[in-house]
């Protein structure tokens, strides 16, 4: 499985990748901290999972996650954020799921990969 994730914050994205490792340890997972750039990155690679933060700076992320998502039908979306507040937003673009960080190993199996990747979340 390939996941790419993006969020500004360097420590949140090694934080991410630690937790899922301990899930999904043959996992590729991608980082990716430059919002202007992500969504080209993501069509090149043709991620399983397209995670982003829903804040970006002074990018939206779930704007990026639709042109992803229009761009490469069967990605699995996640938005991420510390407030729920962007739950209907993550809903509209037809996220599998909504992380609420802080982010921990139990999140991202409650979260992300049940629904998807049922085998991975028990």
């Amino acid at each position: 499985m390939v996941f790419f994730v993006v969020d500004v914050n360097v420590e949140q994205l090694n934080k991410f990748a630690e937790c899922l490792k301990e899930i999904c340890p043959d996992a590729h997972i991608v980082l990716h901290c430059n919002p202007a750039t992500a969504v080209a990155a993501a069509v090149k690679i043709k991620p399983d999972y397209y995670i982003t933060e829903a804040e970006l700076g002074n990018t939206d992320g779930i704007s990026l996650a639709r042109v992803v998502k229009e761009k490469l039908r069967r990605v699995k979306i996640c938005i991420m954020n510390d407030s729920s507040e962007y739950g209907l937003a993550a809903w509209q673009v037809h996220s599998e799921g909504y992380l609420l960080k802080p982010i921990t190993t139990q999140k991202i199996r409650d979260d992300i990969l049940w629904a998807a990747a049922p085998s991975l979340s028990s």
